[in-house]
């Protein structure tokens, strides 16, 4: 008896570790198809509480031409200190994105950030001083002030499952995040 018994224990241990790939695969395969989908939906209020919030906020508002979102995530005294010039070709952009995804039928259904990459792991850099003075340069803020930089890979989700994949490259000063600039990734689905 004790050689069906036995088989039967083989059987048992192999059928449960089976069933324990089986749940483990379709546990990995549902956390990967939910990463292919939008996050909820940045609240306005939080867009600068931390730096995947004002990359997707940001990356949405130039998808869109959303110059009121596009506003908060730049310095207030810089958005305050826009002539009227300036802030007709914010205006102008925002129209003429709004023109072309109606026309196209395209429309944002969302976005998705990854983990924040540090810019640079050194601080004392060249690299991180270059980019402190440029931040400086174009929002009119100390450098100093500066105290950290990150890019953001955001996933921009548009109907008939088009994406666009960007980096943002955002920053810090005191508690509050700010995007400096976008790049298109060149693996984008456009």
């Amino acid at each position: 008896m004790n050689g069906p018994a036995r088989f039967t224990r083989k059987v048992q241990l192999l059928f449960r570790c089976f069933l324990l790939i089986s749940v483990t695969l379709c546990l990995f395969l549902l956390s990967a198809c939910s990463s292919m989908k939008p996050q909820e939906a940045v609240d306005s209020t939080k867009a600068n509480e931390s730096p995947e919030n004002v990359a997707r906020v940001f990356a949405e508002s130039l998808a869109t031409g959303d110059v009121d979102l596009q506003f908060l995530c730049y310095p207030a005294e810089f958005v305050g200190g826009l002539s009227s010039e300036d802030s007709s070709v914010y205006m102008d952009y925002s129209e003429q994105i709004a023109v072309t995804m109606s026309e196209e039928g395209t429309t944002l259904e969302g976005s998705r950030a990854s983990e924040p990459e540090p810019y640079t792991l050194d601080k004392d850099s060249t690299e991180y001083a270059s980019l402190q003075t440029a931040i400086s340069a174009k929002f009119g803020v100390d450098e100093d002030l500066v105290s950290d930089a990150k890019l953001c890979a955001v996933r921009l989700f548009f109907n008939d499952d088009q994406t666009m994949d960007v980096t943002v490259l955002v920053y810090q000063l005191g508690d509050t995040w700010y995007a400096y600039k976008l790049q298109a990734n060149d693996d984008a689905d456009s």
